[in-house]
C-alpha cells in the first residue's frame, strides 16, 4: 500500500502498521541503469550522413559503455546555433612559465 506524499512522491506505509494489519511483507529491488560517470566529457563529431551517424553511435556504445547521452544536429541547425552563440575565448594550453 502506498499513500500520497505531500510533494507528490509515493511514501510507503510504516512497517509496523503494515504488520499489524496482517499484510504480507514486500521486498524492494532497486537497480541502477548506468553506473555513475567518472568525469563528464564532450565530443563534437562530423559525419557525412545519417547512416554514418548510426554507425558512429553503435561503435561508441560498443567501445564506451558509460556513454549515456547522444545528440545529433542537422548542418543547418548547427550553422544557426554557431552564428548566434556568443564568442568564447579559447583556453590557452601554455603554462605560466612558457608565457614569459
Amino acid at each position: 500500500m502506498i499513500r500520497a506524499h505531500p510533494f507528490g512522491y509515493p511514501k510507503p506505509l510504516d512497517r509496523r502498521r503494515v504488520a499489524q494489519a496482517g499484510c504480507p511483507k514486500r521486498r524492494k529491488a532497486v537497480r541502477r541503469l548506468h553506473p555513475p560517470l567518472a568525469q563528464p566529457a564532450t565530443a563534437l563529431c562530423r559525419v557525412p550522413g545519417y547512416g554514418a551517424l548510426v554507425q558512429l553511435w553503435r561503435r561508441v556504445r560498443a567501445t564506451l559503455p558509460g556513454v549515456v547521452c547522444f545528440e545529433a544536429m542537422r548542418p543547418a541547425f548547427y550553422r544557426c546555433v554557431a552564428a548566434h552563440a556568443p564568442a568564447r575565448r579559447r583556453r590557452s594550453t601554455r603554462t605560466a612559465a612558457s608565457r614569459r
